[in-house]
């Protein structure tokens, strides 16, 4: 029932604002949408829109204003209708949801106690819930979370706490304090899909997967320092070498 009122909601006011433009090209703000949604529920051809969360269809206000504003800024991607054949459903909920950890229940607003198989236990506060319906007909519930940990100082760097770190084709990294980490290998235990990569994109593709595996690694490297405090990782790639690079960072 929430899936299919957050979509009555979007393709209402999409029309409408369509509409409004093509008789005397005037536009319907958000504000406009908002003050005419307490309306519709009160109208009895439309009255079930009060049995679904309000801010739910007040979030499909926001994320159609959102993608018009988007289009006229981009000048593409004009919003388009939302169809209940659509392989993905989802809905919104911006505040008071909650999780029963020993009983594995989500509760948020108007729906009570749904079971649920729960990825991890969390600590902090649950800012909003976003439920999607996939494809093969399974519910899933992506929580926000603000575990209200507060992102530590940069740390001065010294070269008593600093290291570097050598990524390679035989080891994956060789850390300057004699460290090695063996290369997981990932390209061998993809051998089929790899050959068939090869034969149709040639050796590029092999070198752009390298790229992409050592841009991720970098990734989760700056993401990790910001976390603890240090600096952010130099990258820097040696000369006559597409796939090795070199990362030094502060280790706290």
């Amino acid at each position: 029932k929430h899936f299919g009122c957050v979509r009555f909601v979007y393709n209402y006011f999409l029309k409408k604002r369509i509409d409004s433009y093509e008789k005397d090209k005037t536009s319907i703000s958000y504000y406009e949408m908002q003050a005419e949604l307490p309306i519709l529920k009160k109208n009895e051809k439309t009255k079930w829109l009060k049995e679904v969360n309000s801010q739910s269809l007040q979030v499909a206000l926001q994320n159609l204003d959102f993608a018009f504003q988007r289009f006229f800024i981009t000048k593409k991607g004009f919003p388009k209708f939302k169809s209940r054949k659509n392989n993905r459903q989802s809905f919104h909920c911006p505040s008071f949801s909650k999780i029963d950890f020993e009983k594995n229940l989500l509760t948020i607003t108007k729906i009570r106690e749904i079971k649920i198989v729960l990825h991890r236990n969390f600590r902090g506060k649950i800012k909003n819930v976003t439920i999607e319906k996939t494809a093969s007909g399974k519910y899933f519930a992506s929580i926000l979370v603000d575990t209200q940990q507060v992102e530590q100082k940069k740390q001065p760097i010294s070269a008593a706490t600093t290291i570097g770190i050598d990524t390679g084709i035989k080891n994956f990294a060789t850390s300057s304090n004699g460290k090695v980490f063996e290369n997981p290998k990932y390209l061998e235990k993809s051998t089929k899909r790899l050959t068939f990569l090869q034969k149709k994109h040639s050796r590029k593709v092999a070198r752009s997967l390298a790229s992409v595996a050592l841009g991720k690694f970098y990734e989760m490297l700056s993401y990790k320092c910001a976390w603890r405090g240090a600096k952010k990782p130099l990258r820097q790639q040696q000369r006559g070498n597409s796939q090795l690079f070199f990362f030094i960072f502060v280790v706290n």
